[in-house]
This record gives C-alpha cells, structure tokens and sequence, in this order.
C-alpha cells in the first residue's frame, strides 16, 4: 500500500521591518554609550610615551565609535611596535550593537571564528551598558 504525500499547509510569516538608518538619532546613542567609551579607554589602553617600546608588541592606543548601517562597533586602534610589522597600526572591532530602535538594542561580539556572535537582543540602554562593562565576551583580549 503506498503512503499518501504529506499537504503541504501555506502560512504567513511576516518579516521584521527593517530600520532605516538616518531615522535613528546617532548623536544620543553615542553620547548613552561614551560612558562604556571611556571606561575601555581608561583600563585597556597604553600611555603615548611607550610608543618605542618594541617589548609591548600590539596594543591598544585609542578606542573610538564607528557607525555602519544601524550598527555602532566599538573599535580599539592599536599599534604593532614588533620587529618587522607590515602596518604599524590596526583596527580591531571588538563589540557590536544594533540599534534596533532609538532605545532597544542588540549586543554582539567578534569571535576567533571571525563571525559576529549576537549575546543578547531587546536590551534597553542601561542593561546594554551594564553587559558590556561586566560580560567577559565584550572585554579587550590583551
């Protein structure tokens, strides 16, 4: 006896509008988030006046926003002071938010896979802040 095929049932999945970027206010997310900014700078980075000590080899100098889309990364500017460096200075990002609206968020970090790995969605501003300070994955890896 042979079996019957399965129907196929049709159904509705909507998909999420996606968010227009020039219709988030940058200047406020930026300024919610320079606490984070400056709290990388103060513990990760090095003074200028080691800049000719080749034993610190890579590390950070500057930490900075960079926008693309409706994504704020967090990027450390580091300097390569090793014998022999191809480029004596690199960008590493190393978190990733979504903005999905001017006041909910996305967390992601940059894995050793090279592929952005989302933490936490649906954050407002202060539990975004609050992950980013204190959840490992989101700390400078030097």
């Amino acid at each position: 006896m042979a079996k019957s095929k399965k129907k196929a049932v049709w159904g509705w999945a909507p998909t999420k509008p996606k968010l227009n970027a020039s219709s988030l206010n940058k200047e406020a997310i930026e300024a919610g988030f320079q606490e984070v900014l400056e709290q990388f700078q103060a513990k990760d980075c090095k003074a200028e006046t080691h800049e000719n000590d080749v034993s610190l080899g890579l590390y950070p100098i500057s930490v900075e926003f960079k926008w693309y889309r409706n994504f704020l990364y967090i990027t450390y500017n580091q300097r390569d002071a090793r014998e022999g460096a191809t480029l004596p200075y690199h960008e590493y990002k190393n978190v990733r938010i979504e903005c999905t609206s001017n006041t909910t968020f996305n967390l992601a970090y940059f894995r050793h896979t090279e592929q952005w790995w989302t933490t936490a969605e649906g954050l407002n501003l202060e539990d975004a802040k609050k992950s980013i300070l204190g959840d490992f994955w989101f700390q400078f890896p030097g």
